[in-house]
């Protein structure tokens, strides 16, 4: 599939979009990377503005293309989607560039007190 078919597909209206990406820290709206310890120089990077503009992506009113860590993505597509779906509560487990996880707790995704657990 070329990149062109992908941005067709991702330009129809969608009820929700999640950005999957390597470890990184976002800012509080999950919309910037603030720092990515495995991209040198990659540091507040208003990534979902970026991908809006090249992708042309556009969401339904009421939802937002945000950023996530690849762990917590993969935990909350295996509660929908996979392994743990029809369960109330999961974990999901990586070990790639590092250590990662994601908590589903309540069919949500647990971001912790300050939302970067």
């Amino acid at each position: 599939m070329k990149l062109s078919d992908v941005q067709k597909r991702l330009q129809a209206p969608f009820p929700a979009h999640t950005v999957s990406w390597k470890p990184a820290a976002f800012n509080a709206e999950r919309t910037r990377v603030k720092f990515a310890p495995n991209i040198y120089g990659f540091t507040d990077v208003p990534l979902v503005d970026g991908l809006r503009e090249r992708l042309g992506l556009r969401t339904e009113a009421g939802h937002r293309l945000v950023l996530e860590n690849d762990a917590k993505a993969a935990a909350l597509a295996e509660a929908h989607l996979g392994a743990a779906r029809g369960t109330e509560s999961s974990i999901y487990v990586t070990v790639s560039t590092g250590i990662g996880a994601g908590l589903v707790l309540g069919g949500k995704l647990w971001r912790g007190r300050h939302g970067v657990a």
